[in-house]
C-alpha cells in the first residue's frame, strides 16, 4: 500500500500550499524534474516553515506551466539567473545525474545549500570535490536519499542495530530492489548512458546506500569516518538492447568494513509489483526491512 501511495504522490498534480511564515526557508528548483512533486513540492506544502519559492527549466514555457500546477510564485528564465537570486537560500537539485556535478558545484559557489537528488554523482571524483566545495564555502550538501530521515531507519532500525548483545554480529546483508521498466519510455534518462544513466546509477545507489548505513550505525561509524571498502564482484545480469553501456540489471557482492553484503537491482521487463527488502543476517537475529 505504501508504494501505491507514493505512485499516487508521483504522478498527481495539483499540489496546494498552506499559508508560510514570513521568514519561511525559499527553496528554488532546478528543472521541472517529475520527481519533484514526491520528492519535495508535496512535502513542502504541509510545512509552513518552506516555501517553493523559483522555478527554472529547460524553457520558459516549461517553467511557467510547472509553477502554475504547483503555486511557485517565481519563474526564471534559466538555471543562472535563479542560482544569482539573494532570496532564495537553498536549491533542489533533481536534474538528469549527468548533470548533478555541474549545477550543484554552481549552485554552491553562489552561496546556496543544496539538496541534490541521488546519486550525487557520476563518480567518486565528482562526488569528493562537490562535499569538498561544500566545506570551502560552508554550505549544506544533502543527497537526497528520504530513508536516512525516516522513523523507520532514523530510530527503530537505530536502536535494533546498537542491541548488540542481543542481535550478535552482522554475518551478511542483502538487499534487493527491483522496479518495473514499463514506467518509464524508451528514452528516459534512466536509459541515456550520457546523463548517467542505468540500473546501478538510478536503483543501485539506493541498496549501495543503504548496506552503508547500516553497517555504519551497526560499526558506530559516520559518513565522515566510514570503514574500508570493497567490491568482490560486480555482474550485468541485463544490458538495454539498444545500448549495451547502459544495464538493466546488477548483482554485486561487497565487503563493507568487513561486512558482507549481496546487492541485486534490477528493470524487469513485466509489470511485475516492485521488490524493496532488506536482510540482515546477525549471529541470534534476522531483521527485514521493507520499502526503504
Amino acid at each position: 500500500m505504501a508504494f501505491f501511495n507514493r505512485l499516487w504522490t508521483f504522478f498527481s498534480g495539483d499540489t496546494k500550499q498552506l499559508h508560510k511564515q514570513a521568514d519561511a526557508l525559499k527553496i528554488g528548483i532546478l528543472g521541472a524534474a517529475n520527481i519533484c512533486n514526491m520528492a519535495l513540492i508535496n512535502p513542502a506544502s504541509k510545512l509552513s516553515n518552506i516555501l517553493i519559492y523559483g522555478i527554472a527549466a529547460r524553457n520558459r514555457p516549461k517553467a511557467e506551466a510547472f509553477a502554475r500546477k504547483h503555486h511557485i510564485p517565481k519563474v526564471y528564465d534559466n538555471y543562472d539567473e535563479l542560482l544569482a537570486d539573494p532570496d532564495i537560500t537553498m536549491i533542489y537539485n533533481p536534474l538528469p545525474n549527468g548533470l548533478h556535478y555541474q549545477w550543484t558545484m554552481k549552485a554552491l559557489r553562489s552561496g546556496k545549500h543544496v539538496l541534490c537528488e541521488k546519486p550525487l554523482s557520476n563518480n567518486a571524483n565528482e562526488a569528493r570535490e562537490m562535499v569538498e566545495e561544500a566545506r570551502k564555502q560552508n554550505r549544506l550538501l544533502v543527497e537526497a536519499f528520504h530513508y536516512r530521515y525516516h522513523p523507520m531507519c532514523n530510530e527503530t532500525l537505530r536502536n535494533i542495530l546498537s542491541n548488540k548483545d542481543q542481535i550478535g554480529s552482522i554475518q551478511n546483508i542483502s538487499a534487493v530492489l527491483t522496479v518495473t521498466s514499463s514506467f518509464f519510455k524508451r528514452d528516459d534518462i534512466r536509459f541515456q548512458y550520457s546523463l548517467g544513466g542505468g540500473t546501478q546509477m538510478d536503483l543501485g545507489c539506493y541498496v549501495v546506500s543503504s548496506c552503508r548505513f547500516i553497517v555504519n550505525t551497526y560499526n558506530n561509524r559516520n559518513d565522515d569516518n566510514e570503514g574500508p571498502f570493497e567490491i568482490q564482484k560486480a555482474e550485468a545480469l541485463r544490458v538495454s538492447p539498444t545500448n549495451p553501456q547502459i544495464d538493466h540489471g546488477m548483482r554485486s557482492d561487497l565487503i563493507l568494513d568487513g561486512i558482507k553484503c549481496n546487492i541485486y537491482c534490477e528493470f524487469t521487463n513485466n509489470w511485475s509489483i516492485t521488490k524493496q527488502q532488506i536482510t540482515i543476517e546477525c549471529e541470534h537475529a534476522i531483521i527485514t526491512v521493507g520499502y526503504f
